[in-house]
């Protein structure tokens, strides 16, 4: 059985006030975490598993909603339409420019980086590969997606939609609404396509 601890706040160097909205590690030593402090937002890295941290510029002010790691790479993405990519561990970033204004809430990534996933507000899904993110068409523009998981070939993704929540799913090239009646969902996680076993939490 293993066992989370609790870091003491003394050995941590993240700036005054700061609440940490995401996080995404290459190891148990070396990773960056996602800020916001008021109306600031940004990004700090550490190489020593937490004992101390330097800060990162984006150099973009928007609201940073998620953070993850997708092969090499880290990403970003947020308000407005926020998406950067960082290839050294959260140093310096790389802005994408998807010419959508909508708040990005959630990424997805395969193992190796190759594939992704995006999803946000206004219906939005986009498709990673070979370096580029296409929009997913056919979604109702009322749905708002607050998580999205998957690989390649296959994806969920969790948010609110009309008077309830929603799950869709990603099949033959399609994303499909799941029949049912839900709450509003805020994450989800799946082991694999096949037995569809997974978690959202509310």
């Amino acid at each position: 059985v293993r066992v989370w601890n609790v870091w003491p706040t003394t050995n941590v160097s993240l700036p005054n006030n700061s609440n940490v909205t995401g996080s995404a590690w290459f190891s148990p030593y070396s990773g960056c975490v996602s800020l916001s402090n008021g109306g600031n937002y940004g990004v700090c890295i550490t190489g020593n598993g937490g004992q101390s941290w330097t800060p990162s510029f984006t150099g973009d002010p928007r609201a940073i909603r998620t953070i993850r790691n997708g092969g090499a790479y880290s990403w970003i993405a947020g308000a407005q339409g926020l998406l950067c990519r960082s290839g050294n561990t959260g140093g310096a970033w790389q802005p994408y420019n998807l010419g959508i204004g909508i708040d990005i809430n959630s990424l997805s990534f395969s193992d190796d980086g190759n594939y992704g996933w995006l999803a946000g507000t206004g219906g939005t899904i986009c498709r990673y590969a070979s370096n580029t993110w296409t929009p997913c068409p056919g979604i109702p523009t009322n749905y708002n997606f607050n998580a999205i998981y998957g690989r390649s070939d296959w994806g969920y993704a969790v948010g609110s939609g009309g008077t309830g929540g929603i799950i869709c799913r990603y099949t033959g090239g399609n994303w499909v609404g799941v029949p049912g009646s839900f709450p509003v969902l805020y994450g989800t996680y799946f082991l694999n396509a096949t037995t569809e076993i997974g978690r959202a939490h509310v």
